[in-house]
């Protein structure tokens, strides 16, 4: 997935890693579920416009399209013991990334729309496994 952050980060002006997919699953309800560990620093856009970034390199990634990501959020994360912090938004650190797949919100017929969202879930089972 970095390969994709890396072809927008030129475009979105600023660098993004990430670091860790933190969660991929999909609901009974067809709705899908990714958290991912991000890096970001030197960078001057707004939260909302870096979570979209973040989107797009899903989407790129996995085949799902654009718009089946909603409800993104990203949140400053940092661990301290075992609790976690949250601090501002600065120009670096690390950050939760968090989005809902929903396949019924596209124009077209959702049908087998679901399927990429399993096959990420199993390619992360997979990675994790090596």
């Amino acid at each position: 997935m970095q390969k994709y952050v890396d072809s927008i980060k030129v475009e979105a002006g600023c660098d993004f890693i990430i670091k860790t997919i933190l969660k991929a699953s999909a609901t009974p309800d067809q709705k899908g579920t990714v958290s991912t560990l991000v890096e970001i620093y030197n960078c001057d856009l707004t939260l909302p416009k870096i979570c979209q970034w973040i989107n797009d390199a899903y989407a790129k990634w996995s085949g799902i399209r654009e718009a089946c990501f909603v409800d993104c959020s990203l949140k400053p994360y940092t661990v301290s013991g075992s609790t976690t912090q949250k601090r501002q938004f600065a120009s670096s650190g690390d950050y939760l990334h968090t989005a809902i797949v929903d396949p019924s919100s596209q124009n077209e017929s959702s049908a087998g729309t679901l399927a990429p969202i399993w096959m990420l879930s199993v390619v992360i089972f997979l990675f994790f496994r090596m």
